[in-house]
């Protein structure tokens, strides 16, 4: 299942960042893809300023990988765009174990080093500051951020991004009213 959250700023763009550190864990892998320009570092900037690095966070694009210790968790932020010139010799997977957070800009050009768990995060520009944020959690760990219930009576329904926070709206189907209308209640969850 994948999400649509559309950003109208660069600033929704950092605190829906800021949502998404909120929920770190050890190990986290969340894998950025986009166009020149669609908001890749300014997410991996939101992310590591809400984790606490205290460094200025600049995209790694030369040096491909920039490793950050000051936060909640360490902080590896890569940025593979330049992979394919040759004369790196990085073995990411020492990254994705190494109890810290890892964003990595143009994820796609590693695909066959990425773990199998991870959140795909793809970045649709719209206009000059409008973005689409098609977010894919891939394995249990990353589904189990937006979905609290597999119970037959709560219907999940795709994470949404309003008045700067992101939650989940399950629909609680309560009975039959008095015309047989049927009555249902929204139940939002900060998460």
């Amino acid at each position: 299942m994948e999400y649509k959250i559309t950003i109208h700023d660069e600033s929704e763009t950092i605190e829906l960042a800021e949502n998404f550190e909120s929920e770190k864990f050890p190990n986290m892998v969340i894998c950025l893809n986009g166009d020149l320009g669609s908001g890749k570092t300014v997410f991996a900037k939101g992310f590591a300023n809400a984790l606490g690095i205290e460094e200025q966070v600049t995209s790694p694009t030369f040096n491909i990988v920039k490793e950050y210790y000051s936060g909640e968790l360490p902080f590896f932020h890569m940025d593979v765009y330049r992979i394919d010139e040759g004369g790196f010799d990085i073995n990411f997977s020492e990254y994705f174990v190494k109890k810290g957070v890892s964003i990595i800009e143009w994820a796609s050009l590693i695909k066959e080093e990425l773990p199998d768990e991870r959140l795909e995060i793809n970045i649709k520009i719209i206009d000059e500051e409008k973005r689409l944020f098609i977010i894919k959690p891939i394995g249990k760990i990353y589904e189990d951020l937006y979905a609290e219930s597999n119970d037959a009576d709560h219907h999940f329904i795709p994470l949404y991004f309003f008045r700067n926070r992101i939650f989940s709206c399950r629909i609680l189907w309560s009975g039959v009213g008095k015309h047989n209308d049927l009555i249902c209640t929204w139940n939002c969850v900060i998460q």
